[in-house]
């Protein structure tokens, strides 16, 4: 709490002049009357009511009958000036006048701000009715982000003039570096530390530290406890972390709320893309008994950003008829760096029945999360059709269009006998989640339209089954 206290003291004398004029020109102005005038010297002790101190008019004397009853003489308050401490530079505070002798103080005449010397503060008076003896003010900073000052001007109906000033330097934060995560792939996270420094001579409060525009790809992971102290030149460590939560680029930024006003800082960017993967199938047909075929597949990067495919193993569940090259343990980790990069392997597929259809899936571990992670690879033994079975349909699963699938497809395929054709898919626990009945089909190349619309993305096996033979391929639905 402040008080000032200011008495201005009186002058020992008022200089009044008396006059009997008549028929006395005075300002070119023509007397056709007497009248008496007295002559007030402003700064000097006034006579009383004779009307407020008007600054605009200092220099100016004041007469009767412009003037009131001069009877009484008027003495200077003495004005005290009480103003509690200021929080966030808002002040409120009370102006007292007091008389000099007994009586009734002068009172009020205008209270003001010094605009040559004030800036970034609003005054709001309690009243500005003049001849006031109490009068409250508030002081608030227009803006509490940046420093404020305040001249305040009373004057009472003498016209002593007192002052009264405020000031308020903000709280300021400075964080620092902008931080850029770079590319990062779907689902990976980094942390960086930014600083969050103190400039100013005085301690200031934190009480909170957010995301501004609340982007979840963006964390605050510590500090977690507010409010918390930046003492005077000192600086506080923030841990911020970006997370891959959706391909594109992210922005935001780090909002700080101190004590009195809340800033928002230091810039927060990633781009997140994605890394993916396919690769193809291959279906050998019918090949001899005991007789080895084999076939290039490649595998490609096509991630989404400029981000590099790693895979770490690879395993299926038929090496009796299918065995490879290109991807035996040592060959692992197989690193693609850029998108468009490919790999080849060799698939070898040897039967050793007739008449029974081969499926090996080959499952890809790595880091793509989306796309194709396996190759699917069939084959069938070569049929004999003999005397005593001449009714064997031979069924032939030529592909199944567009692969991935998303909604609806078409599969191709042959019968070379008359056989009842159905249709199922399985999910790779073995579960049918569905089954179309083609009926009866006599030999011939045939489409067969699936519907997948309801089914989830993810892995399943197709199967045709026909006249007691089947043939399975892998089916990609995104």
């Amino acid at each position: 709490m402040s008080i000032s206290l200011l008495r201005r003291p009186a002058l020992s004398f008022l200089f009044c002049i008396s006059l009997i004029i008549v028929n006395t020109t005075l300002y070119a102005g023509e007397i056709t009357q007497e009248r008496e005038f007295y002559i007030s010297i402003p700064h000097y002790k006034t006579p009383a009511n004779s009307g407020d101190y008007e600054a605009s008019k200092d220099g100016l004397a004041f007469g009767s009958p412009v003037g009131g009853n001069y009877t009484l003489n008027l003495e200077p308050d003495s004005i005290a000036v009480v103003a509690a401490a200021s929080t966030c530079g808002a002040e409120q505070g009370t102006i007292h006048f007091f008389a000099h002798k007994s009586g009734s103080p002068v009172g009020l005449s205008e209270i003001s701000l010094d605009n040559s010397q004030s800036f970034n503060y609003r005054l709001t008076p309690s009243t500005t009715v003049v001849g006031s003896s109490t009068v409250g003010f508030t002081l608030t900073p227009i803006d509490p982000s940046i420093d404020a000052h305040a001249v305040v001007v009373i004057t009472d109906r003498t016209a002593q003039r007192v002052t009264h000033t405020a000031h308020y330097t903000a709280p300021r934060v400075v964080a620092e570096p902008s931080v850029n995560f770079g590319l990062l792939a779907l689902g990976a996270e980094e942390c960086r530390e930014i600083t969050l420094a103190n400039p100013t001579s005085e301690p200031i409060e934190i009480r909170n530290i957010d995301v501004a525009g609340g982007n979840s790809a963006f964390t605050i992971a510590n500090p977690t406890d507010f409010p918390l102290t930046i003492p005077a030149g000192g600086a506080q460590i923030v841990k911020v972390c970006g997370k891959g939560t959706a391909v594109g680029e992210m922005t935001d930024s780090l909002r700080i709320s101190l004590a009195c006003y809340t800033t928002t800082t230091t810039t927060l960017r990633m781009q997140t893309g994605q890394v993916r993967v396919t690769m193809g199938d291959w279906n050998f047909g019918e090949v001899d008994k005991e007789t080895e075929v084999s076939r290039d597949i490649v595998i490609e990067n096509i991630s989404v950003g400029a981000l590099p495919l790693e895979l770490y193993s690879v395993d299926w569940d038929d090496k009796v008829h299918f065995r490879t090259e290109g991807i035996e343990d040592d060959k692992f980790p197989i690193v693609l760096p850029n998108v468009g990069d490919t790999y080849t392997f060799r698939v070898f597929y040897r039967p050793t029945e007739a008449s029974v259809q081969n499926v090996a899936i080959a499952w890809f571990t790595g880091n793509a999360v989306l796309e194709k992670t396996t190759s699917t690879w069939t084959g069938q033994g070569k049929t004999t059709v003999s005397v005593s079975e001449p009714n064997v349909p031979h069924l032939w699963l030529s592909s199944i269009a567009p692969q991935p699938l998303s909604g609806s497809g078409t599969v191709h395929y042959r019968l070379d006998k008359p056989a009842n054709l159905t249709l199922s898919v399985y999910t790779i626990l073995g579960e049918r989640i569905l089954y179309t009945n083609a009926g009866m089909q006599a030999a011939g190349e045939y489409t067969l339209p699936i519907n997948t619309a309801n089914l989830l993305p993810g892995m399943y096996l197709c199967r045709l089954e026909a006249g007691g033979q089947s043939a399975t391929q892998s089916l990609l639905i995104r």
